[in-house]
């Protein structure tokens, strides 16, 4: 089974607010670390796409290093949808 992944825009626009916050010397630290966890994740969710615990009714969370990642999975068209990322310290639930 194949599994699509497609990370929506409200995660880049988090991870852009999320920037606002980190000091300028950091960022490409901090960058660096979102993407390292952002390609664990999909690379864990494209195989096992029900990894993660339930969040809502149709959505499931899944975390690395810190980065929770909010996702649903659509299995009639073998697709997972990023929804949202929420950073370490951040209050999600």
């Amino acid at each position: 089974m194949s599994i699509t992944v497609f990370v929506t825009l409200e995660v880049d626009e988090a991870i852009l607010s999320h920037i606002d916050y980190v000091d300028i010397d950091a960022i490409s630290a901090v960058l660096n670390s979102i993407e390292n966890a952002k390609n664990r994740f999909i690379d864990t969710i494209s195989t096992f796409p029900e990894a993660g615990a339930k969040f809502t009714a149709n959505a499931q969370f899944l975390a690395f290093d810190g980065y929770v990642f909010v996702y649903d999975f659509d299995r009639e068209n073998n697709q997972v949808n990023v929804l949202d990322i929420f950073f370490p310290g951040q209050n999600w639930r």
